[in-house]
């Protein structure tokens, strides 16, 4: 396995491959496993914990553990990671809110305008700029998730039967969640980008750091808004880990494709 892994384009697919499939089934595992009315903050914060653990197990693999934590700056990583880990820990939010008033197949293509504000930012922020068909490739997707977006009765017969049973306020909330988590997305992906590729950062270090600022961000609001931390488990079982376990294996996976393949490659690997 490890002499296959060897070559960077093979590593960089491999990835690819796996975020696309963590993609697909992420929203049907929240469906399936995830009771209504579990705090959406301690999944959170839990998957975050998770991504550091199998990080720090990867690190420990592939003996790359020690080096790093002897390199490591509190400043630079305050500098790269604390801004892309607060986008992120509030767009996780809006995620597991977004996939719990639509179907799976509504918030996957309403999801995939990710890519729309991805390459947005990396040319307002990178300077990245596309060329004509990409720009009319991205415009055919936003068009398709402007359309799929529409009320179920205006389109009953191109609808999935999830979405016969979501309301049309449901329906129109988790759309609107959706698109806002997208756009917070594209701007952490692209400072990730940035912090991965133009600083060289390793991707599991960095996976680590946003993980930490994330869940102190999410902590921190917790307690001044509710006075309790977000670790709330009186409703969970052990089928609330499995969507919780397959969110921290795709933040983990993320990082990877993000150093190796770019932002606008992981946003097409999940279509």
């Amino acid at each position: 396995m490890e002499s296959w892994l060897a070559s960077t384009s093979l590593k960089s697919s491999f990835y690819l491959g796996l975020l696309c499939l963590q993609v697909c089934l992420q929203p049907v595992l929240t469906k399936a496993f995830l009771k209504p009315g579990i705090k959406k903050s301690t999944l959170v914060v839990t998957a975050e914990l998770l991504k550091i653990v199998i990080c720090l197990l990867q690190l420990s693999f592939v003996g790359e553990l020690r080096k790093e934590y002897n390199k490591w700056s509190f400043h630079d990583s305050l500098i790269t990671a604390a801004l892309p880990a607060f986008i992120y820990a509030v767009q996780n939010i809006a995620i597991w809110i977004a996939y719990q008033n639509t179907s799976g197949l509504t918030f996957n293509i309403v999801n995939q305008t990710k890519i729309i504000f991805t390459a947005v930012f990396l040319y307002l922020v990178l300077n990245k700029q596309r060329s004509k068909t990409q720009v009319v490739a991205l415009f055919i997707l936003s068009l398709s998730a402007t359309i799929v977006s529409l009320p179920v009765d205006d389109w009953s017969s191109f609808t999935s039967k999830d979405d016969s049973h979501v309301p049309v306020e449901t329906h129109y909330y988790g759309i609107l969640v959706a698109l806002f988590g997208s756009l917070l997305s594209g701007l952490a992906a692209t400072l990730c980008q940035y912090s991965l590729q133009g600083r060289g950062r390793n991707s599991k270090v960095f996976t680590i750091e946003l993980a930490v600022f994330g869940t102190a961000a999410i902590a921190a609001s917790s307690y001044v808004t509710t006075g309790e931390f977000p670790l709330d488990y009186s409703d969970w079982d052990l089928n609330t880990l499995v969507p919780v376990i397959g969110q921290a294996a795709g933040g983990y996976i993320t990082g990877e494709v993000t150093k190796r393949s770019g932002g606008i490659k992981k946003r097409l690997c999940s279509f």
